[in-house]
């Protein structure tokens, strides 16, 4: 497995993954988009240039976050027969159905369909995940637009804050670079029983970024003061 980091501004380093397409002839490669833990899109002509250059593979892009995006991304099946994208309900308030899907070229979807296990989804999680997607839109949508209207309010107090990073999100988390190592500030927020995600472990220039969910307006409050002191 061949991994390409992202660029600096946490986007597809597209000249990187072009050079890896050329030396390793991949036959399939995963791209997430949104990406975790960055909350970051790729650059729609980075895709493109991706999807064209690996003609020989199977581009499978997660979009596991794309609720909360602001580009939708599946007109790339009607452009390209190299490209499959993944879905789930499990970041929209779903995550116990255990419910995901692939969108991709028939020919495709027919192939994989060979090698799938016989039941692999429980026919009740089947039923619900058909109720969801066919008539709780409504919730969904309240759902989503609670979420971004917080993830707004986050980045807008996150912003007067000297010395932090705030890549654009569009995800349901935020990506804070920070002035001080994470496993310090983390470490600060675990001693006021505020828990967010720390890559400090992965080295390099993730230890000084951490995670953070963006929950209820309480819970992101508290987040909010024990930052502050914890800076």
């Amino acid at each position: 497995m061949l991994e390409v980091p992202l660029d600096d501004d946490w986007n597809l380093a597209e000249s990187s993954m072009l050079r890896a397409i050329e030396m390793a002839s991949p036959n399939l490669i995963f791209i997430a988009s949104p990406n975790n833990p960055t909350g970051t899109m790729v650059s729609r002509d980075r895709l493109e240039a991706i999807l064209a250059a690996a003609k020989d593979a199977l581009v499978v892009v997660d979009e596991a976050y794309i609720d909360y995006s602001s580009r939708q991304q599946l007109d790339l099946i009607e452009a390209y027969e190299n490209v499959a994208i993944l879905r789930t309900l499990s970041k929209i308030g779903f995550a116990a159905l255990r419910v995901g899907w692939i969108v991709g070229q028939p020919s495709l979807i027919a192939e994989l369909d060979k090698a799938r296990l016989p039941y692999n989804l429980p026919t009740v999680c089947q039923g619900l995940a058909t109720v969801v997607l066919s008539e709780l839109g409504s919730e969904i949508e309240a759902t989503r637009s609670a979420v971004l209207s917080e993830r707004q309010r986050m980045v807008s107090e996150l912003m007067g804050i000297d010395g932090l990073k705030l890549p654009p999100s569009e995800a349901n988390f935020l990506w804070i670079g920070l002035p001080k190592p994470a496993e310090e500030v983390w470490n600060e927020l675990k001693k006021r029983s505020v828990l967010v995600r720390s890559f400090h472990g992965r080295g390099g220039r993730m230890e000084q970024y951490l995670r953070v969910t963006v929950g209820t307006k309480a819970e992101n409050d508290r987040f909010l003061a024990a930052l502050h002191e914890a800076l």
